[in-house]
């Protein structure tokens, strides 16, 4: 019985010893290694997590239109519909009217009253018809220069996810009109600047990319070139 005292003291003594030196880890310090190891793992899952959303105002910030210069004339005229054109007519027209009915007969069928031609843009077989038109005018190649510039060099602040937020109405009043070496209309684009919309008749042209300011720009390019329906307030119906 004594030697087994003797035995269990000195198995304390050696256990006090190591303990001491630091051979030996408490419970504690596995449990603080263990604490520092997860708060380092939790770091690297912060470090990884993605950017916040822009907000509203940084958005519309990066809507902004700013000139880019990234195009030179002579690469500006190799797009269509410019490498094609060897005029371009801006107009202003009233508003394209609805067709009306008439009622024929007790049948109630119908047909649409004559189109008198006062109203919106008419193009048949190449030729343009001018009874509808209120203000016509043949862009100088400054002009034209302008004009590409808009469209090709006119781009977002920041580039990215923009927003476009256009209506959904189109109620055209002025158009850009090109002709080919023939002399014959070969395609135009619709502007409306009351819902901020355009249509080409190919879909090949656009007004360029959507920032903010891009049809204010445009309006005021055909301001300058003389047509003020469809484009000053209180100039159109």
């Amino acid at each position: 019985m004594k030697l087994l005292k003797l035995i269990l003291i000195i198995f304390l003594f050696f256990q006090a010893e190591m303990i001491v030196s630091g051979k030996v880890t408490s419970c504690h310090t596995y449990i603080k290694a263990d604490t520092i190891k997860n708060q380092q793992k939790e770091k690297r899952k912060i470090k990884h997590l993605p950017s916040p959303p822009k907000s509203s105002a940084q958005q519309i910030i990066n809507d902004d239109c700013i000139f880019t210069n990234k195009y030179s004339i002579v690469k500006r005229l190799k797009y269509y519909p410019f490498s094609k054109a060897i005029k371009i007519l801006a107009v202003s027209y009233h508003l394209q009217d609805m067709p009306s009915e008439i009622f024929v007969d007790t049948s109630k069928h119908t047909i649409n009253a004559v189109d008198t031609l006062k109203s919106g843009l008419h193009i048949k077989n190449g030729r343009l018809n001018y009874s509808s038109l209120i203000e016509v005018r043949a862009l100088s190649q400054k002009q034209v220069n302008d004009l590409t510039n808009l469209i090709y060099n006119t781009n977002y602040r920041k580039p990215g996810l923009n927003a476009a937020d256009h209506g959904a109405c189109f109620n055209p009043r002025n158009a850009l009109i090109f002709y080919d070496k023939n002399g014959k209309v070969f395609d135009y684009i619709e502007i409306c600047f009351e819902c901020l919309g355009a249509e080409s008749l190919s879909d090949k042209i656009t007004v360029g990319t959507l920032c903010t300011q891009k049809y204010a720009l445009l309006k005021k390019f055909f301001i300058d070139a003389g047509l003020k329906y469809g484009t000053i307030n209180g100039v159109q119906n």
